[in-house]
């Protein structure tokens, strides 16, 4: 359990610096723009993609920092509902959207596991 606490951070901490980045050098490219010149993202879908991963980036490092909880676990389930709808709407709106997809899928399934491993024994109110 300590690799999948370990390996959540660790993407987390790649995730809080690559997400902006790699974010800000698509929207170079693309006029300032989400959705660049021709169109796609709207400046709000860009900003909630964008934002949504760096919270569960965020979230990653918190899980891998603190003790596992109720409130830690509710929050998870949502920040990954809110990813989802993320996901959606880069695969829906953008024309490489299935290419990030593996990438992004990494991170809520190595979350999972530790959610499922650590199952009601650990979890405390």
């Amino acid at each position: 359990m300590p690799k999948i606490r370990t390996a959540l951070g660790v993407l987390g901490v790649i995730g809080l610096f690559a997400w902006p980045v790699m974010s800000l050098v698509v929207w170079l490219f693309h006029d300032w723009s989400p959705g660049g010149a021709e169109g796609g993202l709207s400046s709000f879908q860009g900003w909630f993609c964008a934002l949504c991963l760096v919270a569960v980036s965020a979230y990653y490092i918190a899980v891998a920092a603190v003790d596992w909880s109720r409130p830690l676990f509710g929050l998870g389930a949502v920040l990954h509902a809110t990813l989802f709808v993320a996901v959606v709407i880069l695969i829906s709106f953008a024309d490489a959207g299935f290419l990030i997809l593996p990438v992004i899928f990494v991170g809520p399934v190595l979350w999972m596991l530790y959610a499922k491993r650590i199952g009601g024994s650990k979890i405390s109110a």
